[in-house]
């Protein structure tokens, strides 16, 4: 028998949701349709995680009523859950003459804007929300925001905000926690993240901040042990949690397959002077290693503009990159398909702020190095910089560090399958280096944190930039710019020596070591060191 409205909207009230959601369902397949039938619809398959059959009933839905302000935030948060932030920006945006009103919207906004990285856009739509809709979400999402921008004192207040109306909310007492440890009290943090591991009825992404907040908190109070278990937890409970896939399909396998296809790729055809614009300069290296830093510091000079791990290339990771064998193809282009690449690679730029005026364009993505031969080929003008950091560091700061889940996160669930991870993409990236005709500046970490006039300087005469003293001022930018990498802290702070963490944790780091033992000679660093 079909279920009513009525015996839906009853079994709404009286909780069964996914009674609900399942009359719904019964009803779309025996052929009704309805805006109300498909967002219920929609958000049984977003609670099973099925995202993609959600987007689809959700666009249904709006084409039956493109206005509906409930269907566009539906989507908008689909799109996020799904990881991808920029789409669920762009749709929630375009919602806005409409659906303005309706503080979902903004709340959901705010959330892909904090979840990309950029907190101060974070900050503005969680102050429309609430503003709007005064709720815990919006004051704990405004605090956790206020937070990690340093803005302690109002994250404080506006978390008791949060908490005065729902006991229990987990992103106002993790920005608490955060700012307690800040202002060096990380037995308070501690007091307040370790309940964190007791709780059922906290979000996987909220899980995963306050455990590997627990561990930086124990690491600040040197009881080493017990920061290790909580980033092994922190990292094995992401893992669960988004069903993270195995080594042997994970992105690690995808770089060793397109390693494959490296010699179809040339650029030594192609004129350098087909430039028509700012100078494209790639930062690459590997994330935890300095590109932010670096970005930061580029980002000072007059005219240089920097993007921060933004999709640019995406047109060509549709159409050749979902899958290795597709550099095939994309070596057969003629230079007016490889013009269309890169008419749509300045249109991405421009979307993401690129100002006419630009002499420079940062393009700073650490893992952009895996598109190597998408670069050489579309951009031999280009300017590659490279980042090296001691490999023992890089790893050991990517398996703490909690990344948004992507592809790269999953590959940093444990230290070994990190350092496999860094070996096959060093690997790569001197493949590359070794075919193609790459103009490429290496920049060591070590070096720039320990004499960084000089190696400044020597960066600046790479890219033909004037140096200047103002470069040291690169804190007083990033705060400007505000920064989205995990490296947000320790940038804003100013010139930050980040050597030699992973020696607390040696013993933890041994079943990488020879991974990572031929990298670490290769690169001139002393392994008894």
């Amino acid at each position: 028998m079909i279920a009513t409205d009525a015996a839906i909207e009853e079994a709404i009230a009286r909780g069964d949701v996914k009674i609900a959601v399942a009359m719904a369902k019964m009803r779309l397949e025996a052929g009704e349709r309805s805006v109300w039938l498909l967002n219920l619809a929609a958000f049984g398959f977003e609670q099973e995680g099925h995202f993609a059959q959600a987007r689809t009933l959700l666009e249904e839905a709006l084409a039956i009523d493109p206005s509906d302000p409930l269907i566009n935030v539906s989507l908008g948060a689909i799109l996020r859950a799904g990881g991808r932030m920029d789409e669920a920006v762009a749709q929630l945006t375009r919602s806005i003459p409409f659906a303005g009103h309706v503080g979902a919207l903004w709340l959901e906004r705010a959330f892909a804007f904090e979840t990309s990285g950029d907190l101060k856009a974070a900050e503005r739509d969680f102050r429309t929300a609430v503003k709007i809709e005064p709720s815990a979400p919006g004051f704990g999402g405004l605090a956790g925001a206020l937070a990690r921008l340093g803005h302690r004192s109002e994250a404080r207040k506006v978390a008791m905000q949060a908490l005065d109306l729902d006991p229990k909310n987990a992103a106002a007492s993790i920005a608490i926690a955060r700012c307690d440890l800040a202002d060096g009290n990380p037995h308070s943090a501690i007091g307040i993240l370790a309940s964190f591991t007791k709780r059922d009825d906290v979000h996987r992404n909220d899980r995963l901040t306050a455990m590997c907040l627990l561990g930086d908190a124990h690491d600040r109070m040197h009881q080493h042990d017990s920061a290790y278990g909580a980033y092994r937890s922190a990292k094995e409970n992401f893992a669960r949690d988004f069903a993270a896939p195995a080594p042997e399909n994970g992105q690690r396998a995808y770089v060793e397959a397109l390693g494959k296809w490296l010699p179809l790729i040339s650029n030594d055809a192609v004129e350098a002077a087909s430039l028509n614009g700012p100078l494209p300069v790639f930062l690459i290296g590997f994330p935890r290693s300095g590109t932010t830093l670096v970005e930061n510091i580029l980002a000072s000079i007059p005219r240089v503009f920097a993007l921060e791990e933004r999709p640019t290339l995406r047109a060509v990771d549709t159409a050749f990159l979902r899958e290795p064998d597709g550099l095939r193809a994309f070596s057969i282009l003629d230079e007016t398909e490889l013009d269309g690449y890169r008419t749509d690679y300045w249109q991405q730029a421009k979307w993401f702020g690129l100002p006419d005026d630009a002499h420079m364009l940062v393009d700073m993505d650490p893992l952009k190095g895996i598109k190597l031969p998408v670069i050489a080929k579309l951009f031999p003008e280009a300017r590659i910089v490279m980042m090296r950091r001691d490999p023992r560091d890089v790893v050991w700061s990517c398996f703490k560090t909690p990344f948004a889940p992507s592809a790269a996160a999953f590959e940093f669930t444990s230290i070994e399958r990190a350092a496999s991870h860094y070996s096959t993409l060093m690997d790569y990236q001197e493949q590359c280096l070794a075919a193609m005709q790459l103009n490429a500046h290496v920049l060591r970490y070590e070096a720039l944190v320990t004499d960084f006039d000089a190696e400044t300087q020597k960066l600046c005469k790479f890219l033909r930039l004037d140096w200047s003293d103002g470069l040291r001022d690169f804190a007083i930018t990033a705060k400007k710019r505000g920064v989205a990498t995990a490296s947000a802290g320790q940038v804003e702070r100013g010139l930050y020596d980040g050597r030699g963490q992973w020696r607390d944790y040696a013993r933890y780091m041994a079943p990488a070591m020879p991974i990572l033992a031929p990298w670490i000679a290769r690169f001139g660093y002393e392994l008894d060191r």
